[in-house]
Protein backbone atom coordinates (compact mmCIF):
# COMPACT_ATOMS: atom_id res chain seq x y z
CA UNK A 1 0.00 0.00 0.00
CA UNK A 2 1.51 3.51 -0.67
CA UNK A 3 1.56 5.99 2.11
CA UNK A 4 0.21 9.40 1.71
CA UNK A 5 3.05 11.86 1.23
CA UNK A 6 3.00 14.90 3.06
CA UNK A 7 2.70 18.67 1.45
CA UNK A 8 5.55 19.97 0.31
CA UNK A 9 6.51 23.13 -1.37
CA UNK A 10 9.98 24.65 -3.30
CA UNK A 11 12.48 25.58 -0.50
CA UNK A 12 14.82 26.40 -2.95
CA UNK A 13 14.73 26.03 -7.00
CA UNK A 14 17.61 27.01 -9.21
CA UNK A 15 20.08 25.27 -11.22
CA UNK A 16 23.26 24.05 -9.17
CA UNK A 17 25.30 26.65 -10.91
CA UNK A 18 23.74 29.85 -9.44
CA UNK A 19 23.92 28.41 -5.76
CA UNK A 20 27.60 27.36 -6.54
CA UNK A 21 28.76 30.75 -6.99
CA UNK A 22 27.39 31.92 -3.50
CA UNK A 23 28.61 28.71 -2.15
CA UNK A 24 29.24 30.05 1.28
CA UNK A 25 25.44 31.09 1.37
CA UNK A 26 23.81 28.90 -0.27
CA UNK A 27 25.80 25.15 0.09
CA UNK A 28 28.19 23.48 2.62
CA UNK A 29 30.96 21.25 0.88
CA UNK A 30 33.28 18.57 2.31
CA UNK A 31 36.09 18.98 0.08
CA UNK A 32 37.16 21.63 -2.74
CA UNK A 33 37.81 19.82 -6.15
CA UNK A 34 34.18 20.59 -7.68
CA UNK A 35 34.23 22.43 -10.88
CA UNK A 36 31.56 23.90 -13.04
CA UNK A 37 31.81 22.37 -16.15
CA UNK A 38 30.76 23.08 -20.10
CA UNK A 39 31.65 19.49 -20.51
CA UNK A 40 27.57 18.79 -19.97
CA UNK A 41 24.70 20.70 -18.78
CA UNK A 42 20.90 20.38 -18.57
CA UNK A 43 20.31 24.35 -18.01
CA UNK A 44 22.97 26.22 -19.68
CA UNK A 45 25.77 27.45 -19.10
CA UNK A 46 27.32 24.79 -17.19
CA UNK A 47 26.87 22.50 -14.38
CA UNK A 48 28.30 20.50 -11.24
CA UNK A 49 31.56 17.94 -11.67
CA UNK A 50 32.70 16.44 -8.89
CA UNK A 51 35.14 13.30 -8.31
CA UNK A 52 33.47 10.09 -6.60
CA UNK A 53 36.35 8.41 -5.15
CA UNK A 54 36.19 5.25 -3.30
CA UNK A 55 37.01 7.33 0.02
CA UNK A 56 36.94 9.83 0.97
CA UNK A 57 33.19 10.64 -0.34
CA UNK A 58 32.35 14.09 -0.87
CA UNK A 59 29.00 15.91 -0.17
CA UNK A 60 27.38 19.10 -0.47
CA UNK A 61 24.83 20.15 1.96
CA UNK A 62 22.47 22.61 1.18
CA UNK A 63 22.26 25.61 4.05
CA UNK A 64 19.49 27.86 2.54
CA UNK A 65 17.56 29.64 4.74
CA UNK A 66 14.29 27.24 5.40
CA UNK A 67 16.00 23.97 4.28
CA UNK A 68 18.26 22.95 7.75
CA UNK A 69 15.39 21.34 9.19
CA UNK A 70 13.76 19.56 7.17
CA UNK A 71 12.32 16.57 9.16
CA UNK A 72 10.11 15.95 6.29
CA UNK A 73 11.53 16.58 2.70
CA UNK A 74 12.40 16.15 -1.08
CA UNK A 75 15.54 16.58 -3.38
CA UNK A 76 14.87 16.93 -6.87
CA UNK A 77 17.96 17.06 -9.18
CA UNK A 78 19.59 16.19 -12.80
CA UNK A 79 22.12 13.32 -12.17
CA UNK A 80 25.04 11.42 -14.52
CA UNK A 81 27.70 9.23 -14.04
CA UNK A 82 30.40 8.83 -16.00
CA UNK A 83 30.83 4.77 -14.91
CA UNK A 84 28.43 2.65 -13.43
CA UNK A 85 30.47 2.53 -10.06
CA UNK A 86 30.16 6.52 -9.40
CA UNK A 87 27.24 6.39 -7.47
CA UNK A 88 25.45 9.38 -6.94
CA UNK A 89 22.91 9.48 -3.87
CA UNK A 90 20.77 12.20 -2.32
CA UNK A 91 21.13 12.40 1.64
CA UNK A 92 18.86 13.73 4.37
CA UNK A 93 18.32 13.87 8.02
CA UNK A 94 22.20 14.40 7.96
CA UNK A 95 23.38 15.83 11.61
CA UNK A 96 26.31 18.05 10.17
CA UNK A 97 26.38 21.34 11.94
CA UNK A 98 25.56 23.84 9.36
CA UNK A 99 29.44 25.01 7.63
CA UNK A 100 30.11 22.13 7.64
CA UNK A 101 29.78 18.48 5.31
CA UNK A 102 30.42 15.20 6.22
CA UNK A 103 28.20 11.71 6.51
CA UNK A 104 28.78 10.81 9.84
CA UNK A 105 24.97 10.52 11.23
CA UNK A 106 22.51 10.76 8.39
CA UNK A 107 19.72 8.84 5.48
CA UNK A 108 21.50 7.72 2.23
CA UNK A 109 19.54 7.08 -0.52
CA UNK A 110 22.12 5.45 -2.94
CA UNK A 111 21.84 5.21 -6.94
CA UNK A 112 23.82 2.43 -8.02
CA UNK A 113 24.07 1.71 -11.86
CA UNK A 114 26.42 -0.87 -12.01
CA UNK A 115 23.57 -3.32 -9.66
CA UNK A 116 20.42 -1.56 -10.84
CA UNK A 117 19.62 -1.18 -7.84
CA UNK A 118 17.89 1.71 -5.62
CA UNK A 119 19.44 1.44 -2.29
CA UNK A 120 18.58 3.08 1.40
CA UNK A 121 20.69 3.03 4.07
CA UNK A 122 22.24 4.85 6.70
CA UNK A 123 25.14 6.34 8.27
CA UNK A 124 25.62 6.09 12.65
CA UNK A 125 28.89 7.63 14.25
CA UNK A 126 30.39 7.08 10.96
CA UNK A 127 29.37 3.90 10.19
CA UNK A 128 26.99 2.75 7.26
CA UNK A 129 23.98 0.51 7.99
CA UNK A 130 22.11 -0.80 4.99
CA UNK A 131 18.13 -0.72 5.34
CA UNK A 132 16.72 -1.98 2.55
CA UNK A 133 16.93 -2.33 -1.91
CA UNK A 134 15.16 -2.66 -4.82
CA UNK A 135 15.73 -3.24 -8.21
CA UNK A 136 15.05 -0.86 -10.68
CA UNK A 137 11.83 -0.30 -12.31
CA UNK A 138 9.35 2.07 -13.38
CA UNK A 139 10.80 2.07 -16.85
CA UNK A 140 14.08 3.34 -14.70
CA UNK A 141 17.58 3.07 -16.35
CA UNK A 142 20.84 4.84 -15.61
CA UNK A 143 23.60 3.81 -18.20
CA UNK A 144 26.47 5.89 -18.19
CA UNK A 145 27.15 8.93 -19.96
CA UNK A 146 23.21 10.06 -19.66
CA UNK A 147 20.96 12.31 -17.56
CA UNK A 148 18.48 11.39 -15.08
CA UNK A 149 16.24 13.45 -13.45
CA UNK A 150 14.88 12.26 -9.99
CA UNK A 151 13.38 12.64 -7.07
CA UNK A 152 13.39 11.20 -3.58
CA UNK A 153 11.02 12.01 -1.05
CA UNK A 154 10.64 11.15 3.18
CA UNK A 155 8.14 11.76 5.50
CA UNK A 156 6.92 9.99 8.05
CA UNK A 157 3.87 8.22 9.15
CA UNK A 158 2.47 6.23 12.35
CA UNK A 159 6.35 6.18 13.65
CA UNK A 160 8.27 4.70 10.40
CA UNK A 161 10.06 7.04 7.89
CA UNK A 162 9.38 6.36 4.41
CA UNK A 163 11.13 7.23 1.02
CA UNK A 164 9.79 7.41 -2.27
CA UNK A 165 12.18 7.25 -5.35
CA UNK A 166 11.03 8.25 -8.49
CA UNK A 167 12.23 9.66 -11.82
CA UNK A 168 10.80 11.94 -14.63
CA UNK A 169 9.49 9.39 -17.32
CA UNK A 170 7.45 10.46 -20.60
CA UNK A 171 6.67 14.32 -18.72
CA UNK A 172 5.39 12.63 -15.66
CA UNK A 173 7.10 11.15 -12.23
CA UNK A 174 7.09 7.75 -12.24
CA UNK A 175 7.95 5.45 -9.09
CA UNK A 176 11.38 3.36 -9.63
CA UNK A 177 10.55 0.73 -6.98
CA UNK A 178 8.27 0.24 -4.12
CA UNK A 179 8.80 2.29 -0.94
CA UNK A 180 11.72 1.93 1.26
CA UNK A 181 11.08 2.76 4.91
CA UNK A 182 12.53 2.25 8.19
CA UNK A 183 10.73 1.73 11.55
CA UNK A 184 13.61 3.38 13.68
CA UNK A 185 12.70 6.33 12.06
CA UNK A 186 16.13 8.09 13.32
CA UNK A 187 16.82 11.47 13.60
CA UNK A 188 13.21 12.48 13.91
CA UNK A 189 12.35 15.82 15.34
CA UNK A 190 15.81 17.09 15.40
CA UNK A 191 16.65 20.89 15.50
CA UNK A 192 19.80 19.91 12.44
CA UNK A 193 18.04 18.05 9.85
CA UNK A 194 19.75 18.85 6.43
CA UNK A 195 19.87 17.43 3.29
CA UNK A 196 21.84 17.28 -0.50
CA UNK A 197 23.88 15.40 -2.54
CA UNK A 198 26.32 12.66 -1.78
CA UNK A 199 29.22 10.99 -4.56
CA UNK A 200 30.51 8.11 -4.01
CA UNK A 201 31.94 4.56 -5.81
CA UNK A 202 35.07 3.52 -7.17
CA UNK A 203 36.08 6.50 -9.09
CA UNK A 204 34.72 8.23 -11.79
CA UNK A 205 33.10 11.70 -12.30
CA UNK A 206 29.13 12.59 -11.23
CA UNK A 207 27.66 15.18 -12.70
CA UNK A 208 24.53 17.14 -11.15
CA UNK A 209 22.10 20.27 -11.95
CA UNK A 210 18.99 22.24 -11.48
CA UNK A 211 18.96 20.57 -7.97
CA UNK A 212 15.80 21.53 -6.00
CA UNK A 213 14.93 21.26 -2.30
CA UNK A 214 11.25 21.21 -1.31
CA UNK A 215 10.06 20.87 2.48
CA UNK A 216 6.61 21.28 4.10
Amino acid sequence: MMQKMPELKPRVIAPVEPLHHSANVDWDWSHDDYELTTEQYVSEPKCLKWQAPTTPWRQTLCKHAGTTVLNEGRVVSWLRTTIATANPAVMFRNQAAVGTANYLNMYILNFAPNLSQIQLGKFVGGSGVGIDSNAFGGGFTFPINTWRKVRVTWWETGGVMYVRVEWYHDTEWTNICDELFDADNMWSGETVNRCGLHFGGAGGVVYADDTEVWGP
